[in-house]
Parts: C-alpha cells; structure tokens; sequence
C-alpha cells in the first residue's frame, strides 16, 4: 500500500518500501503530474491506485533519473500516450542502455529481495520523451510546475 500524504495545496508524497524512495503527486485543473514511477510495475500499480484514490485527472510523469528504482514504473503510469518527461540523459540512459541496466539491477538485488529482482527483471522500458534539458516549465492548468535540472551530482 503506498500512502500518498498531503504536504501542501493539491501536492502529496509518499515514502515507499522497500528502498524508501519517495514520490509526489501534484494536482492542477487539467492534469495531475506524478514524480518518478518506482523500481517495479506491480509498485507503480499500487501507485496508481493510490493516486486513482485522489483524483482522476489524466497523468503526466516526471521521472527524476533513470535508476530502477524512479523509473521502472513509467509504462504503468503513462496512461498510453501520456508524456513521460525526463533529462536527455535519462532518455538516452534508458532508450540506448536500458536493457543493460535492468540486467545489472536484476543481478545486484536477485539474493537480498528477490522479489524486486523478478520484478525489476521484467519492467517494460519506458524511455522519456519529451525532454527536460535546463528548465521547462510543465503546465498542469492552473499550475505550473517548474521542471529543470540543476547539474550533476559532485
């Protein structure tokens, strides 16, 4: 069960397990925009329902990076042809390399959770696309909600 709990005015977060990876739900008049999509897509069903469980506005999805455990889920929660948004390095991460990764998790996590293995395992791939280079601006009508990217970690 993933708890989505409200921080602000339409905005909402939920820590989940067993990675404690949040994400965020954030409300406007058009659409509802969720951040990031977990490391499973039985995760991300949860998440759905969860965020079902407050609105159903049509989603659009901002993943933060391409490591499994933000991005896995995008194929659950793109409702179709939904835009799933992301930095030109995570598109490319995922389009060019994703099978590569999604291997390499599989084998980091198979002996500690093996249930996120066999679910990591078999994600869809679900590359970014449109891209969020510098800062874009993602209106959700009646709020806009600043995506942009800061720069590598040090």
């Amino acid at each position: 069960m993933i708890d989505l709990r409200p921080v602000a005015d339409g905005v909402f977060v939920a820590r989940t397990e067993p990675l404690d990876v949040n994400v965020t739900l954030v409300l406007g008049d058009d659409t509802a925009l969720v951040i990031d999509t977990l490391s499973t897509e039985a995760q991300a069903g949860a998440l759905r329902e969860a965020v079902r469980a407050i609105t159903q506005l049509p989603l659009t999805v901002l993943v933060t990076h391409f490591h499994f455990d933000h991005c896995l889920g995008a194929s659950v929660l793109a409702d179709g042809d939904r835009p799933v948004w992301g930095h030109p390095y995570t598109a490319s991460e995922l389009a060019d390399r994703g099978r590569h990764w999604q291997s390499r998790w599989h084998r980091q996590w198979a002996s500690a959770q093996p249930g996120l293995a066999a679910g990591i395992a078999a994600a869809r791939i679900h590359a970014t696309q449109p891209l969020v280079r510098d800062a874009h601006p993602l209106d959700l009508g009646g709020r806009t909600v600043a995506g942009a990217h800061p720069g590598g970690a040090q």
